[in-house]
């Protein structure tokens, strides 16, 4: 049991910065167009 809640626990971690990391990209690309 708590293998499995640890491992929950990770993969939301992951998915959650992986959302942040997605989110702060696309931003960052909209600024560049902005930019031009």
């Amino acid at each position: 049991m708590g293998q499995k809640t640890a491992l929950s626990v990770f993969l939301a971690v992951v998915s959650v910065v992986g959302a942040g990391i997605v989110y702060v990209h696309r931003l960052q690309q909209q600024e560049r167009q902005n930019m031009r």
